[in-house]
């Protein structure tokens, strides 16, 4: 094992691997585009939810209505104030909109 890891080949390979990954020409390179641009969505979809948490729970508001509904009158603090973000933040709004 160790004259393999000290080998010529395995030593040019594992270069040859390194620069093409570092200029990102990897077999994966769209499954790595998509994985970063989808996490890059949920941050942005789980920050503006986390930020209406912390803002009702900062305020003693209870999170829950009678009714876990988007579009109910009696939905809640929580689902409600995520609609008035989707109301006025057009990136929210596309998530809020397949959520119906």
């Amino acid at each position: 094992m160790e004259v393999l890891e000290k080998s010529i080949t395995n030593r040019t390979s594992a270069i040859a691997f390194a620069q093409r990954y570092s200029v990102h020409e990897c077999i994966d390179k769209h499954q790595e585009i998509a994985i970063r641009s989808a996490t890059g969505y949920w941050k942005s979809i789980l920050q503006r939810a986390l930020d209406v948490i912390l803002y009702c729970t900062e305020r003693g508001l209870p999170l829950r209505g009678h009714e876990g509904k988007f579009g109910s009158a009696t939905n809640g603090n929580f689902m409600g104030l995520l609609e008035l973000i989707a109301k006025y933040d057009s990136f929210f709004s596309q998530s809020y909109c397949k959520t119906r």
